[in-house]
């Protein structure tokens, strides 16, 4: 257990599954970028493998990989116990399932000094130029954007983006695309300050992943992220970043299978 991450594994138990009895055993990682002092946000990932057993003994099973991601909220109380509230987006085999869970939780006490600064934030637009693969934004997207601190040299950072986007296909008359959704973009990494002073520069490189709740790349998909970012220490405190995003793409009839790849760019506010 750390300010910036927990690690943990887990097991759910549903008795009522509509006409299944399901049961989920995973792994979970919670990223609190804002450190864990008081009410504390916190994004949750989780992977791990999903079975349900049919009542009826003549129906098939379900089996397979588990993938969930969540948006939590940790109120510590006294001595170490606290509640958690969570809202989750399941993705299990052959279904999607959101849930909102109340959680009690147990922490030791954590040093206020574990953190050597104050974390970071930004608000920012984004844009997107596609390189391979056939989504592309039809408005500009939005992001916020967190580093915790974990030595005077390196932050963890993630950054949480919405976006428009849609597969075009030219050659229809009346609707020119074949889908159009939005997908929320995770990037999480390793960051390290390569410049400090009124213009700081940091590089950032780590996973990422895109959550749709339709479209042929439905679900939790994964992928890898690269960042190049300016903050200008300033009256008006601009933040301006350019950088790599790779999302791993299903392979659906009818459509292109080609992972996305694009040129993410963004400006906005830092605080």
């Amino acid at each position: 257990m750390h300010q910036v991450l927990d690690i943990t594994a887990g097991v759910q138990h549903w008795p009522t599954f509509g006409p299944y009895t399901a049961w989920a055993y995973q792994v979970e990682g919670a990223f609190y970028p804002l450190g864990r002092q008081g009410a504390s946000p916190y994004l949750l990932l989780a992977l791990g493998y999903f079975e349900a057993n049919h009542e009826n003994p003549g129906w098939s099973d379900l089996r397979g990989p588990a993938k969930a991601v969540a948006l939590g909220l940790k109120l510590p109380s006294a001595q170490g116990w606290g509640v958690a509230l969570e809202g989750v987006i399941r993705f299990d085999p052959e279904s999607m399932n959101s849930e909102l869970r109340g959680l009690l939780a147990f922490s030791p006490a954590l040093r206020d000094d574990q953190l050597p600064g104050k974390p970071k934030a930004r608000l920012t637009v984004v844009g997107m130029v596609p390189l391979t693969g056939p989504w592309h934004l039809t408005d500009p997207g939005y992001a916020a954007t967190f580093a915790t601190p974990v030595t005077e040299a390196t932050s963890v950072g993630l950054s949480v983006a919405l976006l428009h986007w849609r597969i075009t296909e030219p050659r229809r008359a009346l609707v020119p695309y074949l889908w159009d959704t939005y997908a929320v973009i995770f990037r999480a990494g390793w960051r390290s300050a390569l410049i400090r002073g009124p213009v700081s520069l940091h590089a950032q490189a780590g996973p990422a992943a895109s959550v749709m709740v339709e479209g042929p790349d439905g679900g939790l998909r994964g992928g890898a992220h690269l960042e190049l970012g300016a903050d200008l220490e300033s009256a008006l405190p601009l933040a301006l970043s350019a950088g790599w995003l790779w999302i791993n793409r299903a392979t659906v009839r009818n459509l292109p299978g080609t992972d996305q790849h694009g040129l993410i760019l963004s400006a906005g506010l830092h605080f």
